[in-house]
Formats: C-alpha cells, sequence, structure tokens
C-alpha cells in the first residue's frame, strides 16, 4: 500500500534489547521516506544492516518489545 514502518535496536532500561519506532524520526509512514531516511543511514554507515519485510498484515515479526 505504498506505507511501512522503520524499528532499529536499542538497550532498554534493564539493559535488555527494545527496538524503537523509527517510523515518524523518517518523516512518516510513506515508504518513498523510509527509503530516503535508510539511504541517508548508509551514507553515514557502511556496516548498516537493513531487513525488508513485507506481510499484507503489517506484523514486524520482532520478538523483543518495540517502543
Amino acid at each position: 500500500d505504498g506505507t511501512g514502518s522503520l524499528f532499529g535496536p536499542a538497550l532498554g532500561p534493564d539493559g535488555r534489547r527494545i527496538w524503537l519506532d523509527l517510523t515518524s524520526l523518517a518523516g512518516g509512514p510513506a515508504e518513498a521516506a523510509l527509503d530516503a531516511y535508510v539511504a541517508r543511514r548508509c551514507s553515514q554507515d557502511d556496516d548498516l544492516w537493513v531487513v525488508e519485510i513485507e506481510d499484507p498484515q503489517g506484523r514486524s515479526f520482532l520478538v523483543d518489545r518495540i517502543d
């Protein structure tokens, strides 16, 4: 549908991994905005890993907490 979500790993207050929802930081859920944000980050970090999941139901399949 031309939209998506963007998540990045972080450590929670208890030291466990959580996922931060970076969608608004990227400029919103429009796929073009997310792609542009990822492209900017890739130009700054040559070891950046990006995993794209296309799920009709919008599931992220992340098992850790999402903030």
